[in-house]
């Protein structure tokens, strides 16, 4: 009878052994069924694949991610395919249980491959399908010499607003390079609560790049507490072309003034500006600064300023008039 028990055992062993088995190769065929077919010829035939590629469940996303290897180790070129279709098309109906999954599967291999490069391929998933849960999980790597780029960038479409308060919280602790392109990312997201840190930023350093970014910041915010600082810089440049762009970033924030409601200190800047640029030389500037201008009052009561512009020595600047 015990003998019996034990062959009872060791059979059922076999049995389950057997059935997981053909689980798995179930599941591996389905795998390389779907990759055979990327990428799709079509974007219909592309979403319904990815629709495929979802519907294998967290285990078949984790085989397809496993399949991602850094360059010049082998093909992963259909994995990769199958991987970016699924962000873009789950990306239509976010926020959704479907994103939330996805978006876990690809910050697990963004953060724990021993890769840079495919970590920096998973972080760009999460450009599509990034949530709050992305912010948290990307923000260490800001410091990353190799992986900033894509993590500013995922951050930015991830979580806009929560990304600039991050941004805000660490850009005065990075090293040079991720500073620079921080800097960059909080002026592309107008984050209203770093613009009097960027000032002091401003004033502590010289480094061409960094002071051109943190002035093209000040501009896009638009903040009334930044004039002060744009003219400065600008006047320091003698409102010609220079390496920071202190003139041109000057002219972008009056833009910014005027499309915020703020049309008096805007047209105040646009008039000081044609006034400065007399020179052949500052023509661009002049026309850039009127156009703001007439854009601000309207063309009615800019009328006098145009026609003035028509009769100036300089004929490019005569021609951005007609233009």
């Amino acid at each position: 009878m015990k003998q019996l028990r034990i062959v009872a055992v060791l059979s059922l062993s076999l049995i389950c052994l057997a059935i997981s088995a053909q689980d798995e190769r179930t599941l591996e065929t389905k795998v390389a069924d779907l990759l055979v077919q990327m990428p799709a010829s079509s974007f219909e035939y592309r979403d319904k694949l990815a629709d495929e590629t979802y519907n294998l469940g967290s285990d078949g996303l984790t085989k397809i991610c496993s399949m991602v290897i850094p360059p010049g180790t082998g093909d992963d070129t259909q994995a990769r395919f199958a991987i970016e279709s699924l962000s873009k098309y789950l990306s239509k109906e976010m926020p959704s249980d479907k994103t939330i999954k996805w978006e876990t599967i690809c910050i697990r291999f963004a953060t724990h491959s021993s890769d840079i490069y495919v970590q920096a391929f998973f972080i760009r998933q999460l450009q599509w399908i990034g949530s709050a849960a992305s912010i948290d999980a990307l923000s260490p790597y800001l410091s990353d010499d190799f992986l900033y780029n894509p993590v500013i960038s995922a951050m930015k479409q991830a979580d806009p607003e929560r990304a600039g308060m991050v941004f805000a919280s660490v850009v005065g602790s990075l090293p040079d390079a991720q500073k620079t392109e921080t800097v960059k990312a909080i002026g592309d997201l107008k984050v209203m609560d770093a613009n009097n840190l960027l000032i002091d930023m401003l004033a502590q350093n010289n480094e061409t790049d960094l002071q051109r970014n943190i002035l093209m910041a000040l501009a896009s915010i638009g903040s009334p507490d930044s004039r002060k600082p744009l003219l400065n810089a600008a006047r320091a440049s003698g409102y010609k072309s220079d390496p920071e762009g202190a003139t041109m970033a000057l002219l972008e924030y009056a833009k910014e003034l005027g499309t915020n409601g703020n049309g008096e200190l805007s047209n105040k800047i646009c008039l000081h500006v044609m006034k400065k640029c007399k020179a052949a030389f500052q023509a661009h500037f002049k026309s850039y600064a009127l156009a703001i201008y007439a854009d601000n009052v309207g063309l009615k009561d800019a009328m006098p300023m145009l026609v003035k512009a028509m009769k100036d020595n300089n004929k490019s600047y005569r021609m951005s008039v007609i233009n």
